[in-house]
């Protein structure tokens, strides 16, 4: 069973397995809330009560937790992230926003298991969302919006167990959905109607990816809308069975990719 707990205005802190708890280049927050953290057990939940949390954000190793924004919380003015998750086991963040941080807004590496819904990623510098050598990784009814120098959302390096669905990406420096897998490739991908527009690279972009499904996604208005991928460097970067039969829209598809399924052709 999860705890509930409120976390306060814990500004720049990293939270450890246990709830310990480091203050990083920023303000301490209350002695009364530090102690609660410490005394957190793995499968507690956090509410942050609304306001602007300025600097970054690192949870090491999270396990089972829940954090959830109430109201209006954004991370925002980090120098690499607004939040990171370094290492952890299902991790779900609800109604949280990153926003104008100089890197990317959330990151989440070597992560088993994470749910990001109803969470907005606008005007970072970098990438809105972004993971590596993460797996079970599902964004759902989110938002990122003009990342200036990256990618709506980019899942990279190794992983399995991607959903993607009914998020919009739109206005950002390159791709909406973006998922390199090389190396290590990764199976078992669903990108489902999302809102993939006016991204200058692409809609969705899909390397070293094996087994995915893409439908229902709207992907007018990008430089290509659907790119099936392999940086003209071989096998080790293309693709393998990955269905678009439920998708409409322009398809660009790299000559190293196999069983790579097109929608049927109207007459």
């Amino acid at each position: 069973m999860k705890r509930a707990h409120a976390l306060g205005a814990a500004v720049g802190v990293a939270v450890g397995v246990a709830g310990t708890i480091a203050v990083q280049r920023a303000t301490a927050p209350p002695a009364t809330l530090v102690q609660q953290l410490q005394r957190l057990p793995p499968g507690s939940a956090f509410t942050i009560p609304p306001g602007t949390y300025a600097g970054e954000v690192v949870l090491h190793n999270p396990q089972r937790l829940t954090l959830r924004g109430a109201g209006a919380v954004t991370f925002s003015n980090g120098s690499d992230y607004g939040l990171k998750l370094d290492g952890g086991r299902d991790v779900s963040l609800s109604g949280i926003a990153f926003s104008h941080n100089r890197g990317h807004g959330l990151m989440a590496v070597n992560v088993d298991g994470l749910t990001v819904d109803h969470c907005t990623a606008d005007a970072n510098q970098t990438n809105g969302f972004l993971t590596g050598d993460s797996r079970r990784v599902t964004v759902t009814n989110s938002r990122a919006r003009n990342n200036v120098g990256g990618h709506g959302c980019y899942l990279s390096q190794k992983g399995d167990g991607y959903l993607i669905q009914a998020c919009t990406f739109t206005g950002n420096g390159r791709c909406g959905v973006q998922i390199n897998a090389h190396p290590g490739g990764a199976s078992g991908v669903r990108v489902l109607g999302n809102d993939l527009r006016f991204n200058p690279t692409a809609g969705l972009q899909l390397a070293a990816v094996k087994m995915a499904v893409v439908a229902g996604n709207t992907v007018g208005s990008n430089r290509s809308g659907t790119v099936v991928w392999d940086d003209g460097s071989g096998s080790a970067w293309a693709c393998d069975g990955i269905d678009l039969t439920g998708q409409a829209g322009t398809f660009n598809i790299a000559k190293n990719s196999k069983n790579v399924k097109l929608p049927a052709k109207s007459n």
